[in-house]
């Protein structure tokens, strides 16, 4: 027999179901609630804007005698819970989430976006056993499931704050561009790479080139989880890098090896000093070329770099720099050292008349 079916219900199904005790939010085998009012607030931004969230799981069983179905949250309480407390006026969005409806609870929504809210779709994975011992085992199985997450998928749960936000609203702007450059494949954008990426050039228009780990960027995502008040200069500065990036590549060859994450680095790196957003010690100011210049200087760095990469050029003729560079990527690339050497690899090889 099968267990496990899956169907979508809007919010307003869920809502009906808690109002006619037909939902149990904290069954035995749940844990207690643990979001705060930013977490809360950030879903309830996803639902607002249209944006899909994971499946809930529910134990769904059908009682003859009552004539009803009832059913227990086996994986999304703290979702569920933020869904109807932001129905009941538990708690308003906060404006870091959303500038148009900051400061509003359900009650003070325009009817139409009240509607929305109470029609957005929920997909549903439904578990029909009666069986406890077989429930504790799917609960079991599906929290598992926390050690095959990445490092920015935990950060993804663990901060809702300023940082955080930042991070999601610019990697959001800027998706359209990698998914044209193809930085990211599709199982890349599922993993929250794109969110790492950004997550490292927030740090490097914050701080400048800095030596990257994970616990580094945790150290980030804690400092400024609850007061960024930089947010709106780091974010523009980062968004016109990416216009920067957009500007000279309409002239760059196919090979666009800068398409690569940590090329990119480098070349929002370039931008950023140019720009006097950060500083290099050892950087002198040069003038700077116009976007039809710099992306010749790229487009024959980039052949270089792509015969280099299919080992079909003779070293022996390569400027020894450009090999040096490409090194750089391959040693310690995540150190401040390597970071600022490629920079002013390409501050010199762009710049230098």
């Amino acid at each position: 027999m099968e267990i496990k079916k899956s169907k979508t219900y809007e919010v307003i199904d869920i809502i009906n179901w808690n109002q006619s005790r037909e939902l149990n939010i904290n069954p035995k085998y749940q844990r207690n609630p643990v979001w705060d009012s930013t977490a809360k607030s950030f879903l309830i931004d996803t639902i607002l804007r249209d944006y899909p969230m994971p499946p809930l799981f529910f134990r769904q069983i059908f009682y003859l005698k009552e004539r009803k179905t009832k059913r227990e949250v086996i994986d999304g309480q703290q979702r569920t819970r933020a869904i109807l407390g932001y129905y009941n006026n538990e708690f308003p969005v906060l404006k870091k989430h959303n500038e148009e409806f900051g400061g509003l609870y359900f009650k003070d929504l325009p009817p139409d976006d009240q509607e929305r809210f109470l029609k957005y779709n929920v997909f549903v994975d439904t578990i029909s056993e009666k069986d406890d011992s077989i429930i504790y085992d799917i609960f079991a199985r599906v929290n598992s499931n926390a050690a095959n997450v990445n490092k920015q998928e935990i950060r993804n749960a663990k901060f809702w704050g300023d940082f955080k936000t930042a991070v999601y609203t610019t990697a959001s702007l800027v998706r359209e561009d990698f998914i044209h450059y193809g930085t990211f494949t599709s199982k890349g954008f599922s993993r929250m790479q794109d969110m790492e990426f950004i997550s490292s050039i927030f740090i490097l228009a914050i701080s400048g080139c800095t030596t990257e780990s994970p616990a580094q960027i945790d150290k980030y995502y804690k400092e400024y989880d609850s007061n960024f008040s930089d947010v709106e200069i780091a974010k523009k500065n980062i968004l016109d890098a990416f216009k920067f990036i957009e500007s000279i590549s309409i002239f760059v060859d196919d090979i666009f090896v800068f398409k690569n994450k940590n090329y990119m680095y480098d070349l929002i790196g370039y931008y950023f000093v140019s720009q006097k957003v950060i500083k290099i010690d050892s950087y002198f100011d040069f003038e700077i070329p116009n976007a039809d210049n710099i992306a010749d200087k790229l487009n024959n760095l980039n052949y270089v770099l792509d015969d280099i990469k299919k080992r079909s050029f003779d070293r022996s003729t390569v400027d020894a720099k450009i090999l040096e560079y490409e090194r750089n990527h391959k040693v310690h690339s995540n150190s401040k050292e390597s970071r600022e050497a490629r920079i002013l690899f390409l501050l010199d090889y762009i710049n230098k008349k």
